[in-house]
């Protein structure tokens, strides 16, 4: 499903359990925003997914100058929880 929601000068990997981070390159709001789209769509409708009943929450954080690894994954963290019954 990321593979299919990304693109090619984007990256995804697994960070632990079922938790999943992507780097977007380059990004905007509205690339990031259009790629999240693009994953709940994948997401909804693929039928081994669907049969399953698996959903997904998504939390998004642009990185700043300056920002260390750990701000930046707590402030996606936040958005995460934020946005979590949005969908």
């Amino acid at each position: 499903v990321l593979q299919r929601s990304i693109r090619s000068s984007d990256v995804a990997f697994r960070l632990g359990g079922d938790e999943f981070a992507l780097i977007l390159q380059p990004a905007s709001e509205q690339s990031t925003a259009t790629v999240i789209e693009r994953i709940y769509s994948e997401i909804a409708k693929d039928s081994l997914l669907s049969e399953f009943g698996v959903a997904s929450a998504i939390g998004s954080a642009m990185w700043r100058p300056g920002e260390t690894i750990e701000s930046l994954f707590k402030h996606a963290d936040e958005n995460l929880y934020k946005g979590k019954f949005n969908h």
